[in-house]
């Protein structure tokens, strides 16, 4: 037979807010079961604030570099930007959330 659950607090979602909800309840010693259908993390993980932002310091980093002159500094060529070591750098972003 299965083990029933009496948890203190159900969260259903695991994106920021469930997670944030879940961790500060269980660190006050709180019993929580935390549901989620997809993966942990929402939308904001996977598809919007954290590649977003990724994609935002790539394009900023480009520019500053691009326009250097500007405040003094000499860059040498920056050149064509390698959308695959991009997308790295947003894997590698979303995987540290």
């Amino acid at each position: 037979m299965a083990e029933v659950l009496k948890p203190d607090l159900c969260v259903v979602g695991a994106g920021s807010g469930g997670l944030s909800v879940a961790a500060i309840a269980a660190s006050f010693g709180v019993s929580v079961v935390l549901i989620e259908k997809d993966r942990i993390g929402g939308d904001c993980t996977w598809t919007g604030c954290v590649p977003s932002k990724a994609l935002l310091k790539v394009a900023r980093l480009v520019h500053q570099a691009r326009n250097a002159s500007g405040f003094g500094l000499s860059a040498t060529t920056v050149g064509p930007v390698d959308l695959r070591e991009v997308m790295d750098y947003v894997w590698r972003s979303i995987s540290k959330v």
